[in-house]
C-alpha cells in the first residue's frame, strides 16, 4: 500500500493537472499557469473563440467552466505549464472565544517595550471587511476600494487581536495597537497586487481562512513564493487550519489521519508562515491542522494560542511580526527582510511537543519577547550565498549557557508546480566550535509516509528539503563558535537571514506591571529561563505588607506556569519564586474586580457618571475617546463626576482606579448616550390598567441633586400634580391614578433637581373593547411598521415623541396598513389613531 501511494504521487509530478482536478468530472472553473501568453491567447482564440478567460496575474488565467475534453486539450498545449483549481469558497477558521497574550509573552513585550505598538505600520486582514465603526480602530483604518461589503464578526475579531486599541475594553487591546489596519477580499485566493499593498504601507498580511484539506504545491503556492521574493519585506501569515483530525485524500500522505491536513495549497508555500493553534497551557489543540507539506517540509512553522481556532493564532503572529518590524526599523531605519522576521519568530519559539521540531507545533510556541530581544541584542545576520560558497559568522558563548538555538531562513525561488520537491536553492547550516572543531547539523524530520515515521523524533543531518533549518544545543561549552552557511545547490545569489539566542536566568513573564488580575478568575502565572533548581516555592506579597504568604511549594519549574486563584481583595501585589537560596520577584501588579460604570443622568448640557466605591480609596481617572485612543481628562476622588458635555467629541467614557501610577482596575468603555438614561429618567411606563385605575413604574438614574419628584396628570390642558415624593435612597417608584377618563389620559413625571427640571411623558388610552394591532414592536428604524384595525376603514395616525410633541400626521389605508419609519431616530413614540366612526386608540412603539 505504501508503495502504491508513493508511485501515485510520483506519477502526478509529470501531470499538468492538479491532483484534486483528477477526481472531478467537471470543475466549475480552473486556473491556468502559462509560459507564453501570446501563444496561449492565440490558441484559445482559434480553438475556443467563445471561451471566457480572465488574466488574474501575469501568466495566470482563470477560465470559468471547462468540460473534460477541454481540460484534456489544454493539457496538451505546450504553452500551458499547469492547470489548477480556480478560487474556492474560503471559510474563516475560528470559533470565536477569548484570547490571551500571556502564553506567547506578548503581555511581557507590552510591559518591557512599551513604545512598541506598530506605529507607522499597516496590517492587512485578508478575508471580509472588519467593522470600521469599531472604536478600537478609530482613525487607524487605511481605506481602499475593498471596504465594499458588510463587515463580519470574524474579520473584526482578527483585526482586534492583531491591532485593537483597547478603547472598548482592556481585553480588546491587540498586539500592535497603534498600527494602521486595512482589508482585502479572500475570495481571490491569489496574492494581492504587491504594488497596491506597498502603496498602502502594508508590511504584514493576515490570512485566517481555509478551503478544506489541500496538500500540493500549486499555482497559489507558486505565486505566494514569488510574491515574497518580489516584495522582500512583506510578511504573509496563514492559519494552518482546523482540520487536524482529518486525512488528505490525494498524494503521498493520503489516508494518514492527523497529518498533512493544511487547509489550502497556498499554505504549502515555502516563503510564508503557517501557524497552528494551542490552548492556554501551550498544548496543540486537536483540531489544529498539521504537516508535513506534500514534499515533506515542516508545516506549520509555529504554534500560538488559539483554543478557538488557528485563526486567532495567525492573528497573534501577524501582530507580533509588526512589532518585530517596528523594533528593527527603530534601530536600522528600514523594514527588515521578511526572512529575518520569520527567522526571529521561529528561533525564539519555545520548544513544545516532541523535542526540537515536529509536524504539530513546527519549531515551537510563539515567544514574542524572545523575538524582540534578539533584535535588541543584535543576535542576527542578513547576508547572501552563492554555489559552493561558505559564509561564516562568529560569536562568543558565555558560561553555563543552555538551549543555544540558531535558525537559518531564506526566501526560495518559486518551485516547479506540482513537483515532488518544491525546494530550488538549497543552503546548508552548520555550527562549529572553534577550539575543538566539533560540528553540529540541523534537526531533520522523517517525511516517510507512515504514521510511525511522521511521529518519530528529529535527527541531526543535512536538510535538502526545507528553506528553514535550525540547530540547537541543550548545553554548550563557553567559548568561540562559528555559524556556517554553505551554498549546496544555488542557481544564483541567494539572500538569507540568521537568528540565534540562548536561555537567560529565571525571569517572570506574567503577571506584568500593566496587568490587572480579576480575583474571581483563575490566573496562570508564567516564567522562563534557567534556574538553580528543578523546583521552587511560590509566594504572594502585598506591597503594603512586609510579610509574604505561601501559595505553593515544590512547583516544577520546567512547566513554566502555575494556575492560581487570587484572593478576593483589592491590592497591589508581587509574586516571589524562591529557588534554593535565590529569590525572583515579579513586577508589581493589581488584583481587582472590573469597575461597573453607570450613567446617573444625561441632560442636554451635562452628564453624570458614577461607580461603586473601591477599597483603599484610590483616585479615579475618567477617560474620553480621543482621536485614536482613550485619553484621561478628569481625576476624581469621589465615585461620581458631573461633566459638561461640551468637552466630549464623542459619547465614549471609562473609569480607571489608580494607586499612584499603578492601575488598580478599569471599567469597560460605555457610550453614555446609549445607556437608556435621559435627563434623570431611565423609564416611565404604565404597568397595567385595571378598570379605571392605571399603575405606573418610574425608574431614575440617580437621586443626586434631586429634591422632589412629582407625578402629574393633564387636566383641562394643564398638568396637575397628583403626588409628590421626596426621594431618599430608592431609584424605583410606583404611582397610581384611579380616576381614568375615557379616551386619552396624559401623564408626566417632573424631576425637580437643584439646578434643573426634567420631564418624561406617558399616555394611557382608556377605551375598553376598542383596539388596534401594531407590529413589529420594537421596529428597526427604516423598516415598515404594520397597523391592523378592527375593519378595513382608514385610520388617521398621529405620532408623538416621548416629550409629548407631535411630529407626524397621516392617514393609513388598506386591510394591513403600512408606515415607513425611515428617518425616525431610535426611541419611544406614541401613536394615536382615530377611526372613521370616531374611535380613538393609542399605542406605544419602540424604534431601534
Amino acid at each position: 500500500m505504501l508503495f502504491s501511494q508513493q508511485r501515485s504521487f510520483q506519477d502526478s509530478v509529470k501531470s499538468k493537472l492538479a491532483p484534486s482536478l483528477k477526481m472531478r468530472k467537471l470543475e466549475s472553473g480552473v486556473r491556468v499557469l502559462v509560459n507564453n501568453k501570446l501563444a496561449f491567447n492565440e490558441w484559445i482564440g482559434t480553438h475556443f473563440p467563445d471561451m471566457k478567460i480572465e488574466e488574474q496575474l501575469a501568466n495566470v488565467y482563470s477560465i470559468p467552466t471547462l468540460g473534460k475534453g477541454e481540460i484534456e486539450a489544454l493539457e496538451k498545449l505546450p504553452s500551458v505549464i499547469f492547470i489548477d483549481r480556480d478560487n474556492r469558497v474560503p471559510k474563516e477558521e475560528q470559533t470565536l472565544s477569548g484570547f490571551n497574550f500571556a502564553l506567547n509573552k506578548i503581555s511581557a513585550v507590552h510591559a518591557k517595550y512599551s513604545t512598541l505598538a506598530g506605529e507607522n505600520l499597516v496590517l492587512s486582514i485578508k478575508e471580509k471587511p472588519f467593522d470600521i465603526q469599531d472604536i478600537d480602530f478609530r482613525n487607524r483604518v487605511v481605506f481602499n476600494d475593498q471596504f465594499d461589503e458588510p463587515s463580519t464578526q470574524h474579520a473584526t475579531v482578527m483585526a482586534t487581536i492583531a491591532a485593537g486599541a483597547g478603547n472598548s475594553d482592556p481585553v480588546s487591546r491587540g498586539v500592535a495597537p497603534s498600527s494602521g489596519i486595512t482589508t482585502s477580499d479572500f475570495l481571490q485566493l491569489l496574492p494581492d497586487d504587491g504594488n497596491v499593498l506597498t502603496s498602502l504601507n502594508v508590511s504584514v498580511q493576515n490570512h485566517s481562512y481555509g478551503v478544506g484539506v489541500e496538500n500540493y504545491y500549486g499555482i497559489e503556492s507558486f505565486e505566494y513564493d514569488k510574491h515574497c521574493r518580489d516584495f522582500q519585506t512583506m510578511v504573509h501569515v496563514f492559519s494552518s487550519g482546523n482540520d487536524g483530525d482529518k486525512a488528505d485524500i490525494i498524494g503521498v500522505y493520503a489516508g494518514i489521519s492527523g497529518f498533512a491536513n493544511l487547509t489550502g495549497q497556498f499554505k504549502v508555500s515555502k516563503n510564508t508562515i503557517s501557524v497552528g493553534s494551542t490552548d492556554k497551557f501551550g498544548n496543540v489543540v486537536a483540531r489544529s491542522s498539521r504537516g508535513p507539506a506534500n514534499d515533506g517540509r515542516v508545516k506549520p512553522e509555529l504554534a500560538a494560542f488559539g483554543d478557538g481556532g488557528s485563526s486567532e493564532s495567525a492573528a497573534l503572529v501577524t501582530g507580533v511580526a509588526a512589532l518585530i518590524q517596528e523594533a528593527y526599523k527603530n534601530k536600522n531605519g528600514v523594514l527588515p527582510p521578511s526572512t529575518l522576521v520569520k527567522a526571529l519568530l521561529i528561533n525564539a519559539a519555545d520548544d513544545a511537543g516532541r523535542p526540537e521540531v515536529d509536524y504539530e507545533y513546527g519549531f515551537g510556541n510563539l515567544d514574542a519577547l524572545g523575538a524582540v530581544r534578539t533584535i535588541e541584542n543584535e543576535f542576527f545576520y542578513n547576508s547572501n550565498c552563492m554555489q559552493n560558497q561558505v559564509v561564516a559568522f562568529s560569536f562568543s558563548l558565555p558560561e553555563d549557557v543552555k538551549n543555544l538555538k540558531i535558525t537559518l531562513v531564506w526566501n526560495d525561488p518559486p518551485g516547479i508546480v506540482n513537483a515532488s520537491k518544491a525546494l530550488v536553492n538549497d543552503l546548508d547550516l552548520e555550527l562549529k566550535e572553534i577550539s575543538t572543531s566539533l560540528t553540529w547539523k540541523p534537526w531533520v524530520l522523517s517525511s516517510y509516509p507512515h504514521r510511525d515515521s511522521l511521529s518519530s523524533l528529529a535527527k541531526r543531518k543535512q536538510d535538502h528539503t526545507n528553506n528553514v533549518e535550525q540547530i540547537t544545543l541543550a548545553s554548550a561549552t563557553a567559548g568561540n563558535y562559528e555559524i556556517q552557511v554553505r551554498g549546496f545547490t544555488v542557481n544564483s545569489i541567494q539572500d538569507f537571514s540568521l537568528a540565534y539566542e540562548w536561555d537567560r536566568a529565571f525571569e517572570w513573564t506574567f503577571p506584568v506591571r500593566t496587568h490587572v488580575i480579576n480575583p474571581s478568575e483563575n490566573a496562570i502565572v508564567r516564567w522562563q529561563g534557567q534556574s538553580p533548581s528543578t523546583t521552587g516555592d511560590l509566594y504572594l506579597k502585598f506591597t503594603e505588607d512586609p510579610n509574604s504568604k505561601l501559595i505553593a511549594n515544590g512547583i516544577t519549574l520546567a512547566n513554566q506556569f502555575y494556575a492560581w486563584l487570587p484572593p478576593d481583595t483589592i491590592a497591589l501585589a508581587q509574586l516571589r519564586m524562591v529557588i534554593g537560596a535565590s529569590e525572583f520577584v515579579s513586577d508589581t501588579f493589581s488584583i481587582s474586580k472590573p469597575i461597573d460604570i453607570q450613567v446617573g443622568f444625561n441632560c442636554d448640557d451635562e452628564v453624570m457618571i458614577f461607580w461603586e466605591p473601591v477599597e483603599g480609596n484610590p483616585s479615579f481617572v475618567v477617560s474620553r475617546l480621543g482621536q485614536k485612543f482613550m485619553e484621561p481628562f478628569v481625576i476624581a476622588t469621589d465615585t461620581l463626576v458631573v461633566v459638561n458635555k461640551s468637552v466630549f467629541s464623542s459619547e465614549y467614557v471609562n473609569i480607571s482606579s489608580m494607586f499612584g501610577k499603578n492601575i488598580l482596575g478599569r471599567s469597560a468603555t460605555i457610550n453614555f448616550a446609549n445607556q437608556g438614561v435621559g435627563c434623570y429618567v431611565r423609564s416611565f411606563l404604565p404597568r397595567e390598567v385595571l378598570t379605571s385605575t392605571a399603575v405606573f413604574d418610574l425608574s431614575i438614574g440617580t437621586n443626586y441633586r434631586v429634591q422632589s419628584i412629582e407625578f402629574q396628570k393633564m387636566v383641562s390642558g394643564l398638568f396637575a400634580t397628583l403626588q409628590t415624593i421626596n426621594p431618599e435612597g430608592s431609584l424605583d417608584y410606583i404611582f397610581e391614578d384611579n380616576l381614568l377618563a375615557e379616551g386619552s389620559n396624559v401623564y408626566r413625571v417632573k424631576i425637580n433637581a437643584v439646578d434643573r427640571t426634567a420631564f418624561s411623558l406617558e399616555e394611557v388610552i382608556f377605551n375598553p373593547g376598542a383596539d388596534v394591532f401594531v407590529f413589529p414592536n420594537p421596529v428597526k428604524s427604516g423598516d415598515e411598521l404594520f397597523v391592523v384595525g378592527k375593519n378595513d376603514s382608514p385610520l388617521q395616525m398621529r405620532i408623538y415623541n416621548s416629550s409629548g410633541g407631535k411630529i407626524f400626521d397621516t392617514v393609513l389605508t388598506g386591510v394591513v396598513k403600512t408606515f415607513q419609519t425611515h428617518g425616525f431616530q431610535p426611541g419611544i413614540y406614541f401613536l394615536q389613531f382615530t377611526s372613521e366612526d370616531g374611535g380613538h386608540y393609542s399605542k406605544k412603539i419602540f424604534i431601534q
